[in-house]
């Protein structure tokens, strides 16, 4: 199917070909020759393809019509276009730097994600006295007491109290209890 822009361009080129540019004090008139079939072309073209909607950014922009860019010299279309292409460029630029930020939250987020679900256990050196923890063997959670080389003292909330020596792989943070089978 043929795209809008290349429907367009067809349209340009008929004008282009249709009309007889005639300059007159900096300005440029055209000859109607041609007029009414290039019209009617213009106007299959706006009913074939709805005008999409502009994103909130570009609401306020209004382009020229067309008897008001016929009617601007060529330096003043030139800076127009020139504007357009510098407008054009900042948001690309803006566009750019939402997409990064939008990457380094959703990284942030995958992050925060490990972990909140892959929580990891705590080390001998990481438990300290009155830390709550996850006892993946006992699956409750537990306060930690006093901590000697021999053993662990542990108080769980069911009231029961243990002591025991450190093992690996056992003590997890107390959110760890969501996702190890605990609570």
């Amino acid at each position: 199917m043929t795209s809008r822009e290349e429907c367009e361009k067809a349209y340009l080129y008929l004008l282009k070909h249709c009309y007889e540019a005639t300059k007159k004090n900096d300005t440029y008139d055209f000859a109607p020759s041609g007029f009414k079939e290039s019209e009617v072309f213009k106007q299959l073209i706006e009913e074939h393809f709805e005008l999409a909607e502009n994103t909130e950014e570009y609401k306020h922009f209004k382009l020229h019509s067309a008897s008001t860019l016929k009617n601007q010299t060529k330096e003043e279309l030139i800076d127009y276009i020139k504007m357009l292409y510098h407008n054009w460029g900042v948001c690309d630029e803006q566009l750019k730097r939402i997409i990064d930020k939008a990457k380094e939250l959703s990284d942030s987020n995958d992050e925060l994600r490990r972990q909140l679900y892959f929580c990891e256990p705590y080390k001998f050196e990481d438990l300290h006295e009155g830390m709550w923890v996850w006892d993946d063997i006992e699956k409750l959670i537990c306060q930690i007491g006093l901590i000697s080389k021999n053993a662990i003292h542990r108080e769980y909330v069911d009231g029961t109290i243990s002591d025991s020596p450190f093992e690996e792989n056992r003590f997890f943070p107390v959110q760890c209890a969501n996702y190890l089978g605990g609570i």
